[in-house]
This record gives C-alpha cells, structure tokens and sequence, in this order.
C-alpha cells in the first residue's frame, strides 16, 4: 500500500444546522499528483463528494441527452494512469435550492449501495460544481483510446448555477426505449435473457434495502453486447423510510 494519511473533520453547513453537518477529508499522499489522482478517483467512486470536476474531466461540447434540469454529457478522464474506460457520462444536474442537493445526494447514495452487481450502471464519482466554473473559453484536447486523432472536449459552461455531477459508465448502445424503438420488439429468447438480468438487479436492489420505484425502458441502459443495465435512481427509497414509501413515484404508463 502507498503513503498515505487520512484525516476527518466534521463540518457545519452554513446556519450551524446540526442536521447538515459533514464530514470534510485531508488526503495526504507522499507519491506525486498522479497517485493522489488514482486516491481520489477511489474515495469519488465510494461516494465522497469531490469539487475539482474541471481539474479532473473534459466534456463534450453538447450533451447527448437531456431533461428537466439534468443533461448527461460524454466524459473523458485528463489522468494518465486512470484505469477508468476512456469515454464516461456525465449526468449534470443544476441545483436551484438545497432541496435539489438532498435528492442528488440522495440518488447517489442509492447507487453507491448497490454496486457491485453486473446489471446496475457503475458509478465512478460524484462531483459539486461551483456557479462561474470553469472560466469562459477554456478547452481542451484529450486524447481517445482507439481513435485515429485526439477528439476535442470543450466545457459547455461556465454555470451559472451550481451543479451536481455524477459519474458513471457510458452506454453507446443507448437505453431499451431506443433500442426497441429503432429495431422493434426483442424475441421471446432474447427478452426472456434481458428480464432475468433486470429481475436480477432488481432482487439485489431489494436485497440491500432499497425499491427503485421507477422501472421503465428509459431507465435500463444497454451496455456490452446488449447487457441490461439498471439506472436512474433519483427516485429511489429506503423500504425503512416511511414517509418516502407513501409517496408517489414512477412514470406514467409504468407505475402500477
């Protein structure tokens, strides 16, 4: 094991709000930028909050989709040595009051629970933007892994509104919604293959606790050879919290 030293501080938000206090880690390494690079990408990926998302990434000039007040964009790691795939998503979400932050987090938090299974989209780090970052005109070039030339990432901000980011592996296959949409219904050996890898993930979501409460096409993902993937938990709850569990949640046309 490398160098390196930990120390927490727990610290108030502002108001003193015992109930929005946090901890705030010092990340000592010893080994130069590119090891401590490789510690925060693992403390991002266990879900610790991280506010050099500019230091970090590159992303594409447009986002390849977009909703409501999220857009996901493609994602490439400035690191060297970054074990991360070469191209990644970004699902940035812009935070117009406290309550947008507590269901980012919230969100997170729920797929940080459940990694680990073939059949839920990996996380890879979560970041908080600052409003006004990254300073106007900044671009850069970063190279792609089996590309002929370097692909040009550019920051489509600066944000005039803080933002939360989330990352995870990007899926160029799309979602089954586009999926069936573009080439029709799955067969009978195909479908029954892709509802054994859903109830699989669904099983371990249940497992540790959670319901994801908003299952719909949109939301499986298609990784490597067509793989399922679960994704999008900002609707997700504890089946412990009873006051979430009497919401309503879901889509229209999917929630029962």
């Amino acid at each position: 094991c490398r160098p390196c030293s930990l120390i927490a501080a727990a610290v108030e938000d502002e108001g003193g709000a015992a109930d929005r206090s946090h901890v705030v880690w010092l990340l000592v390494v010893d080994d130069g930028e590119e090891v401590l690079r490789q510690y925060l990408r693992a403390f991002s990926a266990l879900g610790a909050m991280r506010a050099d998302f500019w230091d970090e990434y590159a992303v594409s000039a447009e986002p390849f989709c977009s909703g409501g007040s999220a857009a996901l964009y493609k994602a490439s790691s400035y690191g060297c040595g970054s074990t991360q795939p070469a191209e990644l998503a970004a699902k940035v979400k812009v935070l117009e009051c406290s309550a947008d932050f507590s269901k980012v987090e919230s969100e997170a938090a729920f797929l940080r629970m459940v990694q680990g299974h073939p059949n839920i989209i990996r996380l890879h780090g979560q970041f908080l933007c600052p409003a006004g970052e990254p300073e106007e005109g900044a671009e850069s070039q970063v190279g792609e892994q089996g590309a002929g030339g370097a692909r040009k990432y550019v920051s489509p901000l600066p944000m005039a509104q803080p933002c939360h980011v989330l990352i995870t592996d990007l899926c160029p296959k799309g979602d089954l919604d586009d999926c069936v949409t573009a080439k029709g219904p799955y067969s009978e050996a195909k479908g029954l293959q892709l509802i054994v890898g859903l109830l699989s993930a669904l099983a371990h979501v249940h497992s540790v606790g959670l319901v994801h409460r908003d299952v719909k096409s949109q939301n499986v993902l298609l990784g490597a050879e067509g793989r399922p993937l679960l994704a999008d938990f900002g609707s997700a709850a504890r089946l412990s919290d009873s006051e979430a569990m009497k919401g309503i949640a879901g889509t229209l046309g999917y929630a029962a």
